[in-house]
């Protein structure tokens, strides 16, 4: 599963707060996403969620969600 490259922010984070991994994990993949849409991907993402996040140099994470990632989520400046 693959989250279209056209959909908001606003759509994204909707999304997210399914209870399914599976969209989750889709999202996490997705090209740009903003400090929300990663805040609510850290909140309740699993590992492999956590995982692709963390490794994914689009996505920027706002100082609240940024110490269970670890140095592999830097704030945006």
């Amino acid at each position: 599963m693959e989250a279209p490259p056209g959909l908001t922010d606003t759509d994204l984070a909707a999304i997210a707060v399914s209870p399914s991994h599976h969209h989750l994990a889709a999202i996490a993949e997705h090209a740009r996403l903003s400090e929300s849409v990663t805040d609510i991907l850290v909140q309740r993402g699993d590992r492999t969620v956590l995982h692709t996040n963390s490794a994914h140099e689009g996505a920027h994470c706002s100082a609240k969600r940024f110490e269970p990632l670890g140095p592999a989520c830097l704030p945006a400046a």
